[in-house]
């Protein structure tokens, strides 16, 4: 897989095809959707995930390709919307929302019929690479992946989410994928198991404290709040991980962007004829309006880079 694909523009425009989150949480504009699917790849759970479904201690398991002769892997293609500076700061958003993912690739995107769909689109992979991929987790038994994922939790919410809201929408798509719903299977059927254990041992605690009675509860106090205490104390970096919301930031600036341009067009007709006559007598409308213009500019430059600086900080 190359890190950087020679392939050819889509003269139909920018389009990335998404199979994990990206399908159902693309966070960027687009004009058009497109399921399919792509060959010569197969969908597994082998990137782990730090800082949204995992934590460095614990990391989750996300989604990402492997070459595999023969295989599909289904998901959702979207052509950008906007202007072409739109559709830049949407690649710079994607490339870092897809920071861990180290090759870009180009791919055909095929349509139930097996008739291509799209051409050309750009897909993120996070490869075997520890360079320039320290997060790859890589393959395990599936009953492994399961327990992981059954046991992880980031910032972003519990690893199994991610899973079943994958499985969720390739089943709403009729996708053909049985080893996604298989290892959807083995995580539920974890939680059940880890949730009846829980329990038991919470009705087991319950009869217990009845029975030892109320003498030794201030002793069982101190000693509990020193292992609460230590417990914190080891869970600490964890917990200084904050949700990065990424996603609604650049959508609130692509809204801001829309609405400052629909003003400004609002605004270019209704002055027309105010610019016409001012220039006409000299007053130097125009060269007030051009200001404007820069200032727009300038400030949509200032947007960029306030969004380019968030994703660098996360």
């Amino acid at each position: 897989m190359d890190h950087a694909s020679t392939s050819a523009p889509n003269p139909d425009g920018i389009w990335v095809f998404g199979y994990g989150s990206l399908v159902h949480t693309p966070g960027f504009d687009y004009e058009r959707r497109v399921e399919g699917y792509i060959r010569g790849f197969r969908r597994v759970f082998w990137q782990g995930s730090t800082d949204h479904r995992g934590t460095p201690r614990r990391p989750g398991r996300t989604v990402t390709l492997t070459e595999e002769p023969g295989a599909t892997t289904w998901g959702a293609a979207f052509r950008l919307a906007g202007s072409p500076e739109e559709q830049a700061a949407a690649l710079a958003y994607l490339e870092w929302r897809e920071k861990e993912y180290d090759v870009r690739h180009c791919v055909d995107v095929y349509d139930s019929t097996g008739a291509v769909a799209v051409r050309q689109a750009r897909v993120y992979i996070a490869s075997p690479n520890k360079e320039s991929n320290r997060n790859y987790l890589g393959p395990a038994p599936l009953q492994q992946i399961a327990v992981q994922i059954a046991t992880s939790r980031g910032p972003s919410g519990p690893n199994c989410d991610y899973l079943f809201r994958l499985a969720d929408v390739m089943r709403a798509m009729g996708a053909d994928d049985p080893e996604l719903y298989e290892l959807e299977a083995l995580v539920r059927t974890e939680l059940a198991v880890r949730e009846a254990a829980a329990a038991a041992v919470g009705a087991g605690a319950g009869v217990s404290e009845g029975a030892s009675g109320s003498g030794s509860g201030e002793e069982d106090g101190e000693g509990a709040g020193r292992r609460d205490g230590g417990d914190g104390e080891e869970g600490a970096a964890e917990d200084e991980w904050e949700e990065e919301e990424h996603h609604r930031d650049f959508r609130l600036w692509h809204q801001r962007r829309q609405a400052a341009a629909a003003a400004a067009a609002a605004a270019a007709a209704e002055d027309a004829g105010a610019v016409q006559e001012e220039a006409a007598a000299g007053t130097g409308a125009v060269g007030d309006c051009e200001a404007q213009e820069c200032g727009g500019v300038e400030g949509a430059r200032v947007a960029v880079e306030v969004t380019a600086s968030s994703g660098r900080s996360g």
